[in-house]
């Protein structure tokens, strides 16, 4: 399956939406359905939350792992649930358009193992969706009220 891309521009400037956007921290209670965070290490956390996969909701806790490129404005990161049934990448980064508008861009893949994609595959392209634009979206909200 292919990744889900979303980007939108952000009125802020690109070294304020970098600051934030490099601490996952400030971005990963964005993800839909999130309950809790607990940071594991400089680079990893783990992320509580109610994953709905079409018809079925269950309690997921998916680890996180990170990698930072500064030099590209570039986060990539892999993430993983305890009981590996389900997976996914993505990456997120930055690029300045103006003084003072940034482009945030996402891609995203989420893969499920076992009996469960084949029940569920039909609804991973509208998670993944789901996923990159409220990423997205709340993450502008967050960065444009600090930017004021």
């Amino acid at each position: 399956m292919a990744s889900e891309y979303y980007s939108l521009t952000v009125e802020t400037p690109i070294f304020k939406v970098w600051e934030n956007l490099k601490n996952p921290a400030n971005w990963l209670l964005f993800l839909p359905g999130f309950e809790q965070l607990t940071q594991l290490s400089p680079d990893s956390y783990q992320v509580d939350l109610s994953l709905l996969l079409g018809p079925v909701e269950r309690d997921t806790l998916l680890t996180f792992h990170f990698t930072t490129d500064s030099q590209q404005n570039l986060i990539s990161f892999t993430f993983s649930s305890t009981n590996g049934k389900v997976t996914g990448y993505g990456k997120l980064s930055v690029t300045a358009l103006s003084n003072e508008k940034t482009l945030l861009e996402t891609f995203l893949d989420i893969k499920l193992k076992g009996k469960t994609n084949l029940l569920l595959a039909p609804a991973l392209s509208s998670i993944k969706k789901k996923w990159a634009y409220e990423l997205l979206t709340q993450m502008k909200e967050f960065l444009e009220q600090k930017n004021e």
